[in-house]
């Protein structure tokens, strides 16, 4: 097992790497090397994910496993990893995977969910708040029009848009940085509601 050392810790053995060994032989070009899957992303550099995690946490490369471990060890404290130096649509992905259209299903929480759970790891290309901003803006505009040309159901795009939104704003550090703090929507029950609704809910308050 990994040991458990804070994000700081880090972010203080990357700035080490930066100094002590990124221009080293052993180092430059590491990337284009082909040797190593994964890389994580922080402020446009990438670095070795087991090489991190090793000056981080003082454990050796071979007391623990790249990939899945490492990975999942780094993402839970906020740092993107990238999979072979490129990346990719996911939604065009699980298209070409899956045959159906892209329209068919919703981009953001539906998608990435979906990926992540098959070992993908997903790397956010624009920040949080606009992607609130935008499905926000999505809803606005087009709830009326799924009320009216669709059938109420989890999978109509009108509830999926707000699944979005709930998942964004839930995992969003003003909301998941308070315990007590949760959110909750609703678009209707059998029909679509008139006036959906998206709610802050503190449990220590009491109705």
């Amino acid at each position: 097992m990994i040991p458990d050392v804070k994000k700081s810790e880090i972010l203080v053995a990357l700035q080490l790497f930066d100094v002590e060994l990124r221009n080293t032989a052993e180092w430059i070009g590491w990337e284009d090397k082909g040797t190593q899957k994964y890389a994580i992303e922080h402020e446009g550099r990438r670095y070795s994910p087991k090489k991190i995690i090793s000056m981080a946490t003082g454990i050796g490369r071979n007391e623990f496993n790249g990939g899945h471990e490492s990975n999942s060890y780094l993402e839970k404290k906020g740092f993107a990893i990238e999979h072979e130096g490129r990346r990719y649509s996911p939604k065009k992905i699980i298209s070409m995977a899956t045959g159906i259209g892209r329209n068919e299903f919703n981009g953001g929480h539906e998608s990435n969910s979906y990926l992540e759970k098959k070992g993908f790891a997903i790397i956010r290309l624009r920040e949080k708040s606009f992607v609130i901003k935008e499905t926000i803006e999505s809803i606005l505009d087009k709830y009326i029009e799924s009320k009216t040309t669709e059938q109420f159901s989890h999978a109509s795009n009108a509830v999926k848009s707000f699944k979005m939104l709930d998942a964004e704003l839930s995992s969003s550090t003003p909301v998941s940085s308070r315990p007590s703090l949760t959110t909750s929507f609703s678009c209707g029950q059998g029909n679509f509601a008139r006036v959906p609704w998206l709610a802050f809910l503190d449990h220590r308050e009491e109705l």
